[in-house]
């Protein structure tokens, strides 16, 4: 998976579902690379590799990378919420503290 540092997010149980879908995006994103080298190396000079390759991409951009993709949309969201009323609170106590 990409070097990703993750640790401080990953304390908290309540990101479970969200970081799931990062890392699985994540993991995605580690597969395509060496898949689109083949696929540059192999493009004009060996078509059955070639076309093997871009079989094994629409598994991966079409399926592992859109589930997650798509998966990701509700967690992320409720992060935002979580993450902006937080904010709201800080500056409500720091105006106040004025």
């Amino acid at each position: 998976m990409s070097d990703v540092d993750l640790s401080k997010l990953s304390v908290h149980e309540e990101l479970r579902e969200f970081l799931y879908h990062v890392r699985g995006l994540l993991e995605a994103h580690d597969k395509l690379v060496p898949l689109l080298n083949r696929l540059n190396e192999t493009f004009d000079t060996d078509v059955e590799k070639a076309a093997e390759t871009l079989s094994l991409l629409e598994v991966e951009i079409f399926d592992h990378l859109g589930y997650h993709r798509k998966e990701i949309r509700r967690p992320l969201a409720a992060l935002a919420r979580r993450t902006y009323k937080a904010l709201e609170k800080a500056e409500e106590e720091a105006a106040s503290a004025k």
